[in-house]
């Protein structure tokens, strides 16, 4: 009797490990159609940001003495790294904080707030400042008062029309 429940036993344990089955742990292969999302959504976002800075041009053109923000300002030269989707205020906010400036409001407000994404990538604080403005687009400009003789500079939301 003893042979048999063994021998049953046995045959179970054979039986059972055949149902196993085993993962492979290796990478499974990208999926073509997420690639292909992936690099549309990457060449819209592409497209949008040249849409706003042509519709920047004009604005840029007429204020031919206005600091470009190409050209690093004092304290806002350091690099960080600020992924941010969501208002405009708070993040333009931090970034003041960030290069030790300080922040203000300027204007009517508008009743929806302008939204903003700024990717995980490093750069300066002014190139942040510069793609922040560039997505308020018409809306809202971003201001840069440098620092000097001894008082802080000061980093402004000019809203234009409310916002609208």
């Amino acid at each position: 009797m003893r042979r048999y429940y063994a021998v049953f036993l046995a045959a179970c344990a054979v039986l059972s490990a055949g149902c196993a089955t085993t993962r492979s742990a290796g990478s499974q292969a990208p999926d073509p159609a997420q690639q292909n999302l992936t690099a549309a959504a990457s060449a819209i976002q592409q497209s949008l940001r040249d849409l706003s800075e042509a519709e920047q041009y004009d604005k840029m053109r007429t204020a031919p003495g206005a600091p470009r923000l190409r050209v690093q300002i004092p304290g806002l030269e350091r690099m960080v790294t600020m992924p941010w989707n969501g208002p405009l205020e708070p993040a333009v906010m931090r970034l003041a904080a960030e290069g030790s400036y300080e922040f203000k409001l300027l204007g009517r407000q508008p009743a929806v707030g302008i939204v903003v994404q700024i990717g995980p990538e490093p750069a300066t604080i002014a190139d942040h400042l510069r793609n922040l403005g560039i997505q308020a687009g018409t809306r809202a400009d971003i201001a840069i008062e440098p620092a000097a003789a001894g008082r802080k500079g000061i980093v402004a939301i000019e809203y234009s029309n409310g916002g609208l």
